[in-house]
């Protein structure tokens, strides 16, 4: 799914995983972040509303991500190191 990081694109995510997780059980997700700029890590801030409001909806087993960028790195680092008290995250990531 693509998207540009805007509420509706986010609620559509959710909600599609949420459908994913009703079917299939725990899930294994996979993001590309290409082209990943300060400006989309702010806009990324977006999904901790949704993160936190499906957290006990879904389950995220795995969570891989990719990206050309030092912004996503820095995302991931600052969610590896809230993630024992984060609602909604992966049991890995990587």
């Amino acid at each position: 799914m693509e998207g540009a990081g805007t509420p509706s694109t986010y609620e559509k995510l959710y909600q599609t995983l949420t459908n994913h997780f009703e079917k299939y059980g725990p899930l294994q997700v996979y993001e590309e972040l290409l082209n990943f700029n300060f400006k989309a890590f702010l806009s990324s801030s977006i999904g901790v509303y949704h993160n936190v409001k499906y957290a006990k909806v879904f389950e995220v087993e795995r969570l891989a991500i990719v990206s050309d960028g030092k912004w996503a790195k820095i995302l991931v680092a600052l969610w590896k190191k809230i993630e024992s008290f984060w609602p909604l995250t992966a049991q890995e990531i990587r």
